[in-house]
């Protein structure tokens, strides 16, 4: 399986960013956040990278340090085309790597029904569901991953 290259995230990566976006919704993100993506990308204060597969942008996340110890991931998403390879994987082995590096003890993440089961692969668990909390039938599901179990 070829890897993916991860670089951090310049404005000309803005529209491949939401071409992927586009391409996950509606199943993983609701149409109403299309904005806010928009106004995340345009205004990032996060760490926030892409994926590169054969120099072109496949992937995208963000890693918000909200305190000395807690980290969240923001906006991650793949071109569903490179989706269930092992890519997702290599996002979190980043994501878990660089969190661990910068002495936090956990990560949050706020995801849909559908990406949970992804996320507990990497060992995070449910905090909090809210129904329809992105949009109907897209049920909003808090949940975190221990470091430091």
């Amino acid at each position: 399986m070829h890897k993916l290259e991860i670089k951090k995230y310049k404005s000309r990566d803005f529209d491949y960013c939401m071409e992927i976006f586009e391409l996950n919704c509606p199943k993983y993100f609701a149409e109403s956040e299309r904005e806010d993506c928009k106004k995340y990308l345009s205004s990032n204060q996060d760490h926030y990278l892409v994926g590169l597969f054969d120099k072109k942008v496949v992937a995208s996340f963000g890693i918000a340090e909200l305190s000395e110890k807690i980290a969240a991931i923001r906006w991650i998403m793949i071109n569903p085309s490179f989706q269930k390879k092992g890519y997702g994987k290599d996002l979190m082995k980043y994501i878990i790597k660089y969190s661990i590096d910068k002495k936090k003890d956990t990560i949050t993440i706020s995801t849909s029904q559908h990406a949970k089961t992804f996320f507990e692969k990497h060992g995070a668990f449910i905090i909090s569901f809210e129904k329809n909390g992105w949009d109907e039938g897209l049920h909003k599901v808090n949940m975190k991953i221990d470091l430091n179990p």
